[in-house]
């Protein structure tokens, strides 16, 4: 399967979902009225963008002539230093092998070179991009899976114009929502006018964008660990790591996590985990967009709009679960389909699932069965108290996510102390809310990084 750049919409505004699904990523937003439950009072609203054009395919194979060749979206975006034969190994290093092969850029190496998380196997320019004045490169680096394996993953990182700051440049880690699970689905294959606009924000003020793949979306072969906390959040911290292991990043130690829908799940979880998995790192908050943070709601949803994402729930826990048999659970019919999951994107899952009768899913209940009932509460953020602050937010027309479940994770939050803000958007949606609250995030994340205590909407 070629590494190319395919366009994909945010199915969010694609398919019509009925009841909870673990939706996709934004787009343009609508009329925004948010509230906090800190204060009751109404918070500022964000202004809409326009959206991009529809996007366009291109190749990852040879993509420069040699490894010193400058890297430009623009004409004038910066350049990597001179290429050693070494894989960049430390914020020291001297460089990283930038990828000029006649394969595919995506193929990991067999056998998987040994490295540290966050260690990069290669990288490659990325030029048909609507990111301006920055270096963006398609990403392989080291992670580790929940049993803590060593395994390649893939993103991008996109560096602004320019010499960092001395202590380095702010990172924003990336949670992408659900695309699917096939390859080809993976944000770094994919040519998105949302999430370049997105990251073009970012980028313009300062950051390095760092967004992952996730563990098994991207590379052929594999699959997506859907839903799998653990895998996402160690996915999300150490596409940071791989940030600073690129000398031209000047990427220092802090940064932020933010996610949506799917990439909100992984954003609180690498939340979780990034004290002790990435104590070298300094988390300053975390910013949860219409997360998915109840898991077992898809059974109770499996004849309606849900059952594409269950299935889908079900196949990639099994990835890091070997006790979950996804036969255990699911019909013959719907494991007759289980190859378009593997293969195709969430429209295409949509699709096929949406020809299941009610009552031709399941047949038994993951909610009540073992081992998947244990396995999916396990994977439920916010079961711990992390001494990072949380941002959530949601709209009140979110269908897909219903904004009943992050007031119950809210409440669950603050009964363990953390440190958590809800905030509702009266109108929106799950696919506008990114969109609305782009004022109200960036005050948020401007103060976290001027060492502002945080707000809490806890009693």
């Amino acid at each position: 399967m070629s590494g190319g750049r395919t366009g994909h919409r945010w199915v969010a505004l694609l398919i019509p979902l009925v009841g909870l699904a673990w939706g996709c990523s934004p787009n343009a937003a609508g009329n925004t009225n948010p509230t906090s439950e800190t204060t009751g009072a109404p918070a500022t609203s964000g202004t809409s963008e326009t959206t991009g054009a529809p996007a366009t395919p291109a190749s990852t194979a040879n993509p420069v002539a040699s490894a010193a060749t400058v890297i430009s979206a623009t004409g004038s975006a910066p350049t990597l230093p001179a290429i050693s034969s070494d894989v960049a190994t430390s914020t020291t290093a001297v460089g990283v092998v930038v990828f000029a092969g006649s394969g595919d850029f995506y193929d990991v190496p067999t056998p998987l070179p040994s490295g540290r998380p966050g260690q990069v196997i290669r990288v490659q320019p990325v030029t048909d991009t609507r990111i301006v004045n920055a270096l963006v490169l398609r990403v392989m680096y080291h992670s580790q899976d929940l049993a803590g394996a060593d395994v390649a993953v893939t993103g991008i990182v996109a560096v602004p114009q320019g010499i960092g700051p001395q202590a380095g440049r702010p990172v924003i880690s990336w949670g992408h929502g659900t695309v699917g699970m096939g390859p080809s689905c993976a944000p770094s294959r994919s040519d998105d006018a949302d999430i370049d606009r997105l990251a073009q924000h970012f980028l313009d003020a300062g950051y390095v964008w760092a967004a992952t793949d996730y563990k098994g979306l991207g590379p052929p072969g594999q699959r997506l660990a859907y839903q799998s906390g653990g895998t996402e959040g160690r996915s999300a911290i150490d596409i940071v790591r791989a940030a600073r292991n690129i000398p031209t990043a000047d990427a220092g130690a802090s940064w932020a996590m933010y996610g949506h829908s799917q990439g909100g799940h992984a954003a609180l979880f690498a939340g979780q985990l990034a004290p002790t998995y990435a104590p070298e790192l300094a988390l300053v908050g975390t910013v949860a967009a219409a997360p998915s943070s109840d898991t077992p709601y898809l059974a109770v949803n499996a004849d309606n709009g849900a059952r594409a994402f269950l299935v889908m729930a079900l196949l990639g826990l099994a990835a890091d679960y070997p006790q979950l048999r996804p036969a255990d659970y699911l019909t013959q019919k719907a494991l007759d389909l289980a190859p378009i999951v593997d293969a195709g994107c969430l429209r295409d899952v949509y699709t096929a699932y949406k020809t299941l009768a009610p009552g031709e899913t399941l047949i038994a209940n993951p909610n009540e069965v073992e081992p998947a009932k244990t396995i999916f509460a396990a994977n439920a953020p916010g079961q711990v108290r992390t001494a990072v602050p949380i941002l959530i937010v949601h709209g009140t027309n979110d269908t897909t996510i219903p904004p009943a479940t992050t007031k119950v994770l809210a409440d669950q939050m603050c009964a363990l102390g953390q440190v958590v803000e809800r905030v509702t958007y009266d109108g929106e949606t799950h696919a506008t809310i990114i969109d609305a609250v782009t004022a109200d995030v960036d005050h948020w994340l401007d103060d976290r990084f001027a060492g502002v205590p945080a707000p809490t909407s806890c009693p």
